[in-house]
């Protein structure tokens, strides 16, 4: 094999390994992982349903990165509502979407960027802020909301009790 081969080979493939379209990349939705500071027993409410006690995670579609909210309640103590209403652009999902699956009609010249168009269709491209309070990164799937819950008197001395949360801090 002479070397010019090996090298358009290992472009192709390098080509090949990184044009994917953020909905593969990333997906549509992130992991939400809420964690509610010394209140293992309060409810963590979304959407009108009960999802767990002192934490949950929830699927959240990227495009309500900004529009996100969840209520918490313990008994005997106000409800409280946490509302989040900023996302960042996820510049790389657009870099990676461009000249990936791009569609070529009949040998026209003319190409369709089909990766570009699912994920402009997808509104996938935000992320939360994780400058806006109570929100960190574990990484592009996975968000951490812990919240402190005012208001009511907390059942551990300063102390975040998460029993499950792979992605929260223990």
């Amino acid at each position: 094999m002479n070397n010019s081969f090996k090298l358009y080979s290992a472009l192709a493939l390098f080509l090949f390994i990184l044009t994917g379209c953020a909905t593969i990349v990333g997906g549509g939705r992130y992991n939400a992982h809420i964690a509610v500071k010394n209140h293992p027993k309060a409810s963590v409410f979304y959407g009108g349903s009960d999802i767990g006690n002192g934490q949950a995670t929830i699927k959240v579609p990227r495009r309500d990165a900004n529009n996100f909210s969840f209520k918490i309640k313990e008994e005997g103590c106000p409800e409280q509502k946490f509302n989040f209403e900023r996302r960042t652009f996820r510049g790389w999902a657009l870099i990676v979407s461009i000249p990936a699956w791009t569609l070529t009609i009949s040998g026209a010249p003319i190409s369709i960027p089909l990766g570009l168009m699912i994920d402009l269709a997808g509104n996938v491209f935000w992320k939360p802020d994780i400058y806006e309070k109570f929100v960190s990164k574990t990484n592009h799937n996975n968000y951490n909301y812990i919240v402190d819950y005012t208001g009511c008197k907390a059942t551990n001395n300063n102390k975040i009790d998460i029993i499950d949360g792979p992605y929260l801090a223990h």
